[in-house]
């Protein structure tokens, strides 16, 4: 398998290296993010920009001095100066000398650090030159520096760097910097002692680069923060030149300005939200509770008037948590309602007595006496009906699964319960399934129980507001074992399997007769209610009517397992650098302009609170090159890598093999994704993983195979 092509393209795009990865927030995303400080260091920037000419109109001199000579400039060049960001593009250009290849390539990355270590220095020069009254500490400390500390290392540098030719650029005596330094009399020393520019004489080099480098940056913070704190006196003292004057004045003028258009991201928050979503702030509300209340014996009711104050101890600034009551209450002893009884009825299956249901009965009892109208069975009825006051009916029996791993917003859902039954239980019932599979015409006994288990219950699943008939249930018996798989399937055009509290209501559900039955509110649900009229168990020669609870009473499960397979998954949540994404339209998925380490979050409620065990994602593109080989063909004008070389015909810069994407998990639920041994490829030319590097993109890439292992949730 190839490996990326290390090389990079030379061109003028934004980077987004030191961005932040996470999602903007309004205080962080900012028109004009430069501080104070950064302003007025500006002017002396920027006045190196502007020259003076001579009477030959020849530059003589620039702008620079007019502000750098100011102590306040001096002071805010060096505490705008952000160390960080110094520190890293400095890692980065050492890393680029140790990987040129070639002299030429190696003076040209240190031509690159010396810059940047210079134009700190030179930072430092103005503080040590200018250092006014705030400012004498900072220039004690470079002063002292230059005689020792970060001097050593530099004029041991100034010596390397003097063997080298004046036109190579690499001399530090000619850099600008003031004599304190020291680096005249260093650079002699180093042309007496002469050096050859070889492979050695480089990694010597590196070696002094990386050691002024950390002592520096050390120099740099501690004295960037004194800067800072030393900035507003000096600001405020008297002696500023005419110049710097009045620029200290516009920068803090020009703050008002910053501050205006730097609250522009969070307007356009608020106009979004608020004008466009209509979204408002809901008013605060108070705590409840509820509180039992137990009359005293002998008293026939009690009263509690609405507004009655309950004391709830103090809060933590002291003072008294009171709770009143919403409405009038009267407390009354309970008296007895009503009686109710439980009958096994009985029945005849395949000449065998068994139980056939079980009975529910209830006797309402009247307010005062006599409380029974009449004569009852007190065991209750052999059948459904009525005798006196007893109403008997089948009893309410099922069962019911919950839990988060069924929560199945959309697209094509498979949903398996494995119900293990005790080994014990279904010996104990092998006779009787035997003899309703030869009554049947030959059915095998396990054959037998799943189509009990099939027509025996109403199976329904919960969706906002209520339930939704299963139809077409399966139950599969286990070719070995005692497992049996119950399974039904979802389109994607059926109700979304979720907790009944969510809302709105679905359009279909069905609410449940009486809330209190539901198992929970909260969590998506499976329901199974038992049908107790005889189902018919069919074989080749006959049809054996069978009550469902003459087999079922006597089961017992020792295991259940849920399983849900998910095709086109739903509510698919998208995040890419440019903003949030809608995957019903084409979408940049990292950023526009793509960039490295640009990334695209796909989340989705229902996807971590299960344990999965596979997972595949398909991308389909939009816009792929039209040309016979691909990216190669698309980018052949390319040719140019970052070091300006001109690239050969046979190692393009880009192929088909070029763009890849690591696929991991950010804060896993129940699993994530295993280590891969090297990023996938983002695009296919077949059903290979690996795609050519000069054939025709294909529109679709399927992710297969991902290794997906358990997590332990936060």
């Amino acid at each position: 398998m190839d490996r990326p092509n290390p090389q990079r393209v030379l061109n003028g795009a934004a980077s987004q290296l030191d961005r932040w990865r996470e999602r903007p927030q309004p205080g962080r995303v900012q028109v004009d993010g430069r501080n104070l400080s950064e302003i007025l260091a500006f002017s002396a920037e920027y006045g190196a920009l502007v020259n003076f000419f001579d009477l030959e109109d020849q530059p003589d001199g620039d702008w620079t001095p007019l502000f750098a000579s100011d102590p306040t400039i001096a002071l805010a060049m060096l505490a705008g100066l952000d160390v960080d960001a110094w520190d890293t593009r400095l890692q980065r250009l050492q890393a680029l000398l140790r990987e040129a290849g070639g002299a030429e390539a190696r003076a040209k990355a240190a031509r690159r650090i010396l810059a940047l270590l210079l134009r700190a220095l030179r930072v430092l020069d103005r503080a040590r030159e200018n250092p006014g009254a705030a400012g004498t500490g900072i220039a004690r400390t470079v002063r002292h520096e230059a005689a020792g500390g970060i001097g050593r290392p530099l004029r041991a540098l100034a010596r390397h760097l003097a063997a080298t030719r004046p036109d190579q650029g690499l001399r530090l005596e000619s850099a600008g910097l003031s004599e304190a330094w020291g680096l005249a009399g260093a650079a002699a020393e180093g042309r007496e002692a002469g050096a050859s520019f070889s492979r050695g004489w480089f990694d010597r080099l590196q070696a002094l680069l990386a050691e002024l480098a950390a002592a520096l940056g050390a120099l740099l913070r501690r004295l960037s923060a004194e800067a800072r704190r030393l900035l507003p006196a000096s600001m405020e003292s008297d002696g500023h030149a005419p110049q710097a004057a009045l620029y200290i004045a516009f920068a803090r003028l020009f703050g008002h300005a910053q501050d205006a258009v730097n609250r522009f991201p969070a307007r356009l928050l608020d106009f979004y939200y608020s004008a466009v979503l209509r979204q408002v702030s809901r008013a605060a509300e108070g705590d409840r509770l509820f509180l039992a209340f137990t009359p005293e014996d002998g008293t026939p009711v009690a009263s509690v008037p609405k507004g009655t104050l309950f004391p709830a101890g103090t809060d933590a600034a002291g003072d008294s948590i009171d709770f009143a009551t919403e409405r009038a209450l009267a407390v009354y002893p309970a008296p007895l309602a009503a009686l109710r009884t439980l009958t096994v009825a009985e029945a005849t299956v395949a000449g065998m007595p068994m139980p056939a249901g079980l009975l529910a009965g209830r006797v309402t009892l009247a307010d005062k006496p006599p409380l029974l109208s009449g004569p009852f069975p007190p065991f209750g009825g052999a059948a459904p009906g009525t005798e006196g006051p007893l109403v008997t009916a089948p009893a309410t029996l099922g069962f019911a699964v919950a839990g988060p791993v069924l929560m199945l917003t959309g697209g094509e859902r498979k949903v398996d319960l494995l119900l293990t039954v005790a080994p014990a239980s279904l010996d104990a019932l092998m006779p009787a399934l035997t003899a309703i599979g030869d009554a049947a015409g030959g059915v095998a006994p396990l054959d037998v129980l799943a189509q009990v288990l099939a027509q025996g219950f109403a199976y329904s699943y919960s969706t906002a507001g209520g339930w939704v008939p299963v139809r077409d249930p399966v139950v599969a018996a286990p070719a070995e074992g005692t497992v049996f798989t119950l399974g039904f399937t979802l389109d994607a055009g059926a109700e979304p399997l979720v907790a009944m509290a969510t809302q709105p209501a679905a359009k279909t559900a069905v609410p449940p007769a009486d809330p209190a039955s539901v198992p929970t509110m909260d969590l998506p649900t499976v329901q199974a209610s038992l049908e107790q009229a005889p189902v018919t168990v069919t074989g080749t020669t006959a049809a054996v009517p069978v009550p469902p609870y003459a087999l079922l009473s006597g089961l017992a499960l020792s295991g259940l397992e849920v399983r849900v397979d998910v095709t086109d998954l739903a509510q698919l949540g998208l995040a890419t650098p440019t903003g949030d994404a809608d995957p019903a339209k084409p979408f940049a998925p990292f950023g526009a302009p793509p960039t490295q380490h640009g990334a695209v979050e796909i989340a989705a409620p229902e996807l971590f609170v299960k344990t999965l065990s596979s997972l595949s994602l398909a991308l389909t593109w939009y816009g792929l090159p039209q040309t016979t080989t691909g990216f190669k063909g698309y980018y052949q004008g390319y040719v140019v890598d970052l070091e300006g070389n001109t690239v050969p015909d046979d190692d393009p810069l880009f192929t088909n093999r070029t763009f890849r994407a690591a696929i991991d998990v950010v804060n896993p639920g129940l699993w994530t994704l295993g280590p891969q041994e090297e990023a996938p490829y983002l695009f296919r030319t077949s059903a290979d993983a690996v795609p050519e590097p000069d054939k025709p993109v294909l529109p679709d890439t399927a992710f297969t195979g991902l290794p997906v292992v358990p997590a332990a949730p936060p």
